[in-house]
């Protein structure tokens, strides 16, 4: 079993159990289908999980992406008030460390990190990119950062924004209000039907949708170029930087109206594609060596999820034999699900 591996985390083994059922299989997955707010209250109602427990096991999947930092010390950290990479990136190792002597009084079986620990998960957290957004009442606990830091950025950030990222949050925007107006419509046609009296009258819930959204952004657009691992190589990437005309911007770079430039963007809703709405009949992978499975999955539009070792020995000569599927096959699936597999593998006991 692989570090990554989701079994490996502090957490009850039912509430495993259900994330790997929904396809998560390691943390990276958990901290990349639980990244925002929005993402954790979806995955809560696939998996039947509690979204507040959800989101801590999605803070220590976060964290436990630093090598050399196992889950019992994560869990730790998170009582401590550490919400995940970028907390930990910003942390004082000396001001986390007493935080956490005094919280292991209560609980010593959990064995304390050193300074030199918390100094060397802090360098490895600097090197990866942050994949999680707190909730909005889980506040950052100042007392154990570095004089002077603070996780919500440089001031450099609040003026320069890159110009992919605010296209795709503006567009995030407008699917999550989309979203929650679709669950809104949903709670209310579950409650006509729950009377017997409305639903008799075939009273139906309003459907709300957004056909069109157009935004008209004045801007200033700067195209900049990454450095590379040699300062005066010119080989990284380049990117778009936007800044909004406002006070701020005006009075810092001496800026006027004569010198913005607009974007005008048009977000409308589409039909999915066929391919995605329409059903799909799970074909029967029994009997077939993993790669032959994942073969006719991708055929399909499907793909392997856990796959799960058997005891036995694969027949034809075979280094693995697929036993066992979920769903089975004949049943109704959608465009790229995850179809669980139990295989035997040579070399594994009778």
């Amino acid at each position: 079993m692989t570090r990554s591996a989701l079994l490996l985390m502090d957490a009850p083994q039912e509430s495993l159990q259900k994330l790997l059922l929904a396809g998560i299989a390691t943390v990276h997955d958990l901290a990349g289908s639980g990244a925002g707010p929005v993402d954790r209250k979806n995955l809560a109602t696939r998996t039947g999980l509690d979204q507040a427990q959800l989101y801590t096991l999605v803070k220590q999947a976060d964290l436990l992406r630093v090598d050399g930092l196992e889950a019992p010390q994560a869990s730790l950290l998170i009582k401590a008030g550490i919400r995940g990479i970028l907390d930990l990136t910003a942390c004082n190792p000396a001001k986390l460390l007493q935080r956490l002597v005094q919280l292991n009084q209560a609980a010593p079986e959990t064995p304390l990190p050193t300074v030199n620990d918390l100094e060397r998960w802090k360098k490895i957290a600097a090197t990866l990119k942050p994949l999680i957004a707190p909730d909005a009442g889980d506040q950052q606990q100042p007392g154990l950062l570095e004089t002077g830091q603070s996780t919500s950025g440089s001031p450099r950030d609040e003026i320069f924004a890159d110009m992919v990222e605010m296209v795709i949050n503006l567009g995030r925007g407008i699917s999550q209000a989309q979203q929650e107006m679709d669950e809104q419509a949903i709670r209310t046609q579950k409650l006509i039907n729950a009377d017997p009296r409305l639903r008799n009258m075939g009273i139906m819930a309003t459907w709300f949708a957004i056909p069109e959204a157009t935004f008209n952004l004045k801007m200033n657009y700067s195209l900049v170029r990454e450095q590379g691992a040699e300062h005066d190589a010119p080989s990284g990437r380049q990117r778009f930087l936007v800044t909004p005309l406002n006070a701020r911007t005006q009075n810092y770079f001496k800026l006027n109206e004569g010198m913005q430039s607009e974007l005008n963007i048009r977000f409308a809703s589409l039909p999915p594609p066929a391919q995605v709405s329409q059903p799909v009949i799970v074909p029967s992978v029994i009997g077939k060596t993993l790669e032959e499975a994942k073969a006719l999955l991708g055929a399909v539009s499907l793909r392997a999820g856990t796959v799960s070792t058997v005891s036995g020995t694969p027949g034809g000569g075979n280094e693995t034999e697929v036993t066992g599927q979920i769903p089975e096959p004949g049943s109704d699936a959608r465009f790229q699900d995850r179809i669980n597999l139990l295989i035997r593998r040579a070399g594994q006991p009778a």
